[in-house]
């Protein structure tokens, strides 16, 4: 079945038109002035590298028939002949295309849709468009004279072309003041409207200067009342400052005290620290033990000084000492130092056991040394197999792409391999309606083959009577189809003969003017007057039921038109 698309891109081998042997010299003069102009032109300037290769992997279009080349259409009805052979000529051509220049098409299709010409500086006229404009009426062409045959047509159509032109030109000169005067009116009107909005452009500025003096005038106010909060608060956080600065330092200088007094409650003696137990357990030196309490780094202003609220909330406690005179605490210090100096002459005594230490150390600074040798033979035992290894690897790797090359390539990335994957990817969307997305070629061409053995069962399972009736179906409608295009163009054949005889009937006589005789006048001889002859009329032949038939179809077809335009032969005569 075809398509919409397929049966109006159809091509029609259209008759030329027989000319004269004067126009077809000036014709033959025209062609070969241009192709001398294109062929210097070309010479001037050179298409890029780009678009010439492009136009080599290009597919051949299919030009669409302007309105002048659709002549006689009652030939184009059976076209049935025509679009099976523009499909086939079609298809061939695109089999014919290689796989390797397939993208290339490709590339150039997309090239073009995605390429916008730059919009021309100059200004297209309707010849631009339609270059037959002026050349044709209703799709009937206007010749300069009128050729030899088919008088009377032709006639016919310079006598439509003149009245034409005649009214055309009549419409331009008697609209001409109409329009100045509309040109006028236009004109005043947008120049009132252009005061206007001049005008209230005008206070618009005005307005603006105002309102924008008055938003400049509240930003100064604004600006000198936040300069001063800006002060304030700079005076304010100074302030603050030195105020979390000193209680910082107090509370340093008060860690410092804790960590003394604790030092000094555990050099006291311990029955001195039974007797005043209380005291310790008040100030929780005892739970604490030798945690001195000492602030962490990562502790901040407000931990610092919640910490300080605690504190001063709480009832403080009287601290008890032991050590009430100075003296008392040198002497604890002298003999803390006396302690030192013996633990000294102690470690004195572990001299010997130190060079012991200082020998082993060097022996084992030899195993390293001799471990270290190994390590390294090992190293460059592995390094020459890695060596060796590597020439391994170039040996096998020429030895791969060889077979890649060649028993691979023969039966991977031949053309023929390739030629074949392109006609089942072709065949797989075709049946499938759907590219095959990473899939080989094995199984494209078991999914086909099941497709074709499934097809060929369902064909054997089909009776023959019923093939045959489909058949016989399918030629009987492409019969009724070829009876109704036969009798379609028998009747615009018969319509077409109405309609001469029509005109050759009822249509005006052509009264062309004397021609001219190139004879010297006789002497003597009298002048007669001109005898105008009147023709005869025409006696008039009664109808057929055929011309009547067409005539009340002629009727039914121009209902709504203008009937004065049918009946200027009947005003002729009165």
């Amino acid at each position: 079945m075809l398509s919409d698309n397929d049966a109006q891109s159809v091509t029609v081998k259209i008759p030329k038109r027989r000319e004269c042997a004067k126009t077809t010299k000036r014709l033959f003069k025209e062609v070969h002035i241009n192709r001398t102009l294109k062929r210097v032109m070309a010479k001037r300037y050179r298409k890029p590298s780009s678009e010439a290769s492009c136009q080599k992997y290009t597919l051949p279009c299919d030009k669409q028939l302007t309105l002048k080349h659709f002549k006689r259409d009652e030939l184009l009805v059976p076209f049935k002949v025509y679009t099976k052979s523009h499909d086939r000529d079609k298809n061939k051509q695109k089999t014919a295309i290689k796989y390797h220049d397939a993208c290339r098409v490709i590339k150039t299709d997309v090239q073009k849709r995605l390429h916008v010409a730059y919009p021309p500086d100059d200004v297209n006229a309707i010849t631009d468009i339609d270059e037959g404009f002026f050349n044709y009426v209703n799709g009937r062409p206007l010749t300069d004279r009128v050729p030899l045959f088919k008088s009377l047509k032709f006639a016919l159509a310079d006598l439509l072309r003149l009245n034409g032109e005649i009214g055309i030109r009549n419409d331009c000169i008697l609209h001409i003041e109409t329009n100045y005067r509309r040109e006028l009116k236009m004109y005043d009107t947008s120049l009132k409207r252009f005061t206007i909005q001049a005008k209230c452009f005008d206070s618009f500025i005005s307005e603006d200067y105002r309102k924008s003096m008055d938003f400049l005038d509240k930003m100064d106010t604004l600006k000198k009342q936040l300069n001063i909060t800006i002060t304030e608060l700079h005076n304010v956080a100074t302030e603050q400052f030195t105020i979390k600065s000193r209680l910082m330092g107090l509370d340093y200088l008060y860690g410092k005290q804790q960590k003394y007094g604790r030092f000094l409650y555990y050099l006291s003696p311990p029955s001195w620290r039974a007797k005043n137990r209380k005291f310790a357990r008040s100030i929780e030196i005892e739970a604490k033990g030798f945690d001195l309490g000492g602030t962490c780094e990562e502790e901040t202003f407000n931990v610092i000084f919640d910490k300080m609220q605690k504190e001063c909330a709480g009832s403080f406690v009287k601290p008890v000492l032991y050590f009430t005179q100075p003296c008392d605490l040198v002497d604890i210090f002298d003999g803390i130092e006396k302690q030192q100096l013996n633990h000294f002459a102690y470690a004195a005594h572990l001299s010997p056991r130190k060079k012991m230490l200082n020998e082993g150390i060097v022996a084992i600074k030899d195993i390293i040394h001799q471990e270290t040798a190994f390590v390294v033979d090992t190293i460059k035992i592995f390094k020459t197999l890695l060596e060796f290894s590597n020439e391994r690897c170039v040996q096998l790797e020429k030895r791969f792409f060889t077979i890649l090359n060649g028993y691979f390539y023969e039966n991977v990335g031949a053309p023929e391999v390739l030629k074949l994957l392109v006609h089942l990817e072709f065949c797989y969307e075709r049946i499938y309606a759907e590219k095959p997305i990473n899939s080989d070629i094995l199984s494209i061409a078991r999914s086909l083959e099941g497709f074709y053995m499934d097809y060929s069962k369902r064909l054997d399972a089909l009776h023959s009577n019923t093939i045959q009736r489909s058949i016989s179906t399918c030629i009987e409608k492409e019969r009724r189809k070829m009876k109704k295009a036969k009798y379609a163009a028998r009747e615009l054949l018969l319509f077409d003969r109405l309609e001469r005889d029509l005109m050759r009937a009822y249509a005006p006589v052509v009264r062309g003017p004397k021609p001219p005789s190139y004879l010297p006048p006789i002497k003597g001889a009298k002048s007669q007057k001109k005898v105008n002859y009147k023709p005869k009329a025409k006696e008039k032949r009664p109808l057929d039921e055929s011309e009547i038939e067409y005539l009340s179809l002629f009727t039914d077809w121009t209902e709504g038109d203008d009937p004065s335009k049918f009946l200027h032969i009947l005003e002729d005569e009165q």
